[in-house]
């Protein structure tokens, strides 16, 4: 499972779910972002990964969280991929559609303050 969180609080106190992804769910999904307004948007992946152990096999759970923030500009249409994988971190990428590259107010955000307590 994969979600999509955005917060314009860069402590991530107050964060509103935009897309949730899933085995049956589609691959994208559309929000529109307040313009000239820093925002945190955060992504996570969950995953249940088969373990060998003592007694046999046992299911993991992984969650592989990333975060950055920007500055959405008026007229700009932006698209936010995670890349996830089970043996590395996770990355989260935002590219402005009509140039494919990063937005310039792009920064990184540790994205453990943005999980749950």
């Amino acid at each position: 499972m994969q979600i999509f969180a955005l917060s314009h609080d860069l402590d991530c106190a107050h964060q509103e779910r935009v897309a949730v992804f899933g085995a049956l769910q589609s691959d994208s999904h559309d929000a529109q972002l307040a313009t000239g307004r820093r925002l945190v948007l955060m992504a996570a992946a969950t995953f249940f990964h088969e373990t060998s152990t003592y007694s046999g096999m046992a299911l993991q759970t992984i969650l592989c969280p990333d975060a950055a923030s920007f500055v959405p500009e008026p007229g700009h249409t932006y698209r936010a991929t995670q890349t996830a994988s089970l043996r590395s971190a996770c990355r989260i990428s935002i590219l402005d559609s009509a140039t494919g590259t990063p937005p310039p107010s792009i920064e990184p955000v540790d994205p453990t303050i943005c999980l749950p307590a």
